[in-house]
């Protein structure tokens, strides 16, 4: 035998097998895991906002065919003079239950992130020569007119700024309402706006 072949096809040989070992290998087998995912969410409180009723009084009207109303103010920058009475006076404050006399609306403001002191801004909208409907639910003793005057108009008034502390502010709100000059019988009765006015509170806070 040759020696050079023998070595020669010793080596060919050996390539084969190289490559045959290296393409019948087995694979690697694959690894997979799996894990649980939470989700989390809060809710925290907001900034809010709550008003009483303006309340501007049960008041005697008698039947009337006047020329000119009678307009009763409750102020709300000078809350300690009480209510006024402008233009035609002959009417009287009704005496019967505690809230038949005349009172500010009260708001109330909880929740603010603002600091103490902060003056936030008050603004309202429609808040002039809002109508009126027959509704006895508010004053006990009071019902409903049988012909609702047509005439009465009411204002509603806010101051511009509420000084905050510890997250909350009190401020009143005022107003008036005017009876026209013709008054009858059947226009008696309990009254509450048709549409209320919007007020709102911005304390300079951005969430």
């Amino acid at each position: 035998m040759n020696p050079k072949k023998t070595c020669l096809n010793g080596a060919v040989l050996t390539a084969w097998c190289v490559g045959s070992c290296l393409l019948v290998a087995p694979a690697w087998a694959e690894i997979s895991r799996t894990a649980k995912l939470n989700a989390v969410v809060g809710l925290h409180s907001m900034m809010e906002l709550s008003c009483t009723p303006l309340n501007l009084g049960v008041w005697r009207v008698p039947p009337r065919d006047a020329a000119t109303p009678s307009l009763v103010m409750l102020d709300v920058d000078k809350p300690q003079e009480g209510v006024k009475l402008y233009q035609n006076t002959d009417i009287a404050l009704a005496s019967g239950r505690d809230n038949w006399s005349p009172a500010h609306g009260v708001c109330t403001l909880t929740q603010s992130r603002a600091m103490d002191m902060t003056s936030a801004k008050v603004s309202i909208s429609n808040n002039r020569k809002l109508r009126v409907k027959g509704d006895a639910t508010f004053y006990p003793g009071v019902n409903a007119p049988l012909t609702p005057a047509a005439g009465i108009l009411v204002n509603v008034y806010a101051p511009m700024l509420t000084r905050i502390m510890n997250g909350q502010s009190t401020f009143l709100v005022g107003g008036s309402v005017s009876f026209p000059g013709r008054i009858v019988s059947g226009n008696h009765g309990a009254y509450t706006l048709l549409s209320g006015p919007i007020i709102r509170v911005d304390d300079g806070m951005r969430e």
